[in-house]
């Protein structure tokens, strides 16, 4: 009984620490962009913010182009191919947000998104065409609970186990002494 209480008091002071949230990588949606030319840009992608890095890019024009790989990106902007091993002539979609994205989710605006086309083969030029000054990406992000809140959980339930037990021992004890 002793050493379940001593582990009780030592998981409850292991939940007094505060310790940093983990946050999942958040999936971001495109609304309300169109470019000057009338083209709709659709889609959404995943960006985790803790390794700087974007996957499930999925991203279409509605003149039919799809862009699923990230060519070069960081927090601000993303740039993004159709995936063609020699992008000579095929269209880069880059987005600038206005700030930088996070895993926390939200509401952000771009600040510009363009349809440029490669010049050559691994696009390291490209010359401009359609783009936007206005839309917007948002994400809601995902709720993760603190790793603190785990020992609190588990002290809180290793308590009531050990009053059940102590309860059920004394119910006990009066039915024999009765």
């Amino acid at each position: 009984m002793k050493s379940a209480l001593a582990l009780a008091l030592a998981l409850s002071g292991l939940s007094t620490f505060a310790l940093p949230a983990a946050a999942d990588e958040v999936t971001w949606d495109l609304s309300g962009i169109t470019l000057n030319n009338g083209v709709a840009v659709t889609g959404s992608f995943v960006y985790d913010a803790d390794t700087n890095t974007y996957s499930s890019i999925n991203l279409a024009t509605a003149d039919g182009y799809t862009y699923t790989v990230d060519y070069t990106s960081n927090a601000s902007a993303l740039f993004a191919d159709t995936g063609a091993a020699n992008l000579t002539n095929t269209p880069l979609l880059a987005m600038i947000f206005d700030d930088p994205l996070t895993d926390a989710g939200g509401t952000i605006d771009i600040d510009i998104a363009e349809e440029e086309k490669c010049d050559n083969a691994d696009c390291s030029t490209a010359t401009s065409g359609p783009y936007t000054y206005s839309g917007e990406i948002v994400a809601q992000a995902s709720s993760v609970p603190e790793p603190a809140t785990i020992p609190l959980v588990l002290t809180g339930l290793l308590v009531s186990g050990v009053a059940i037990a102590r309860k059920r021992r004394m119910v006990s004890a009066t039915k024999a002494a009765a």
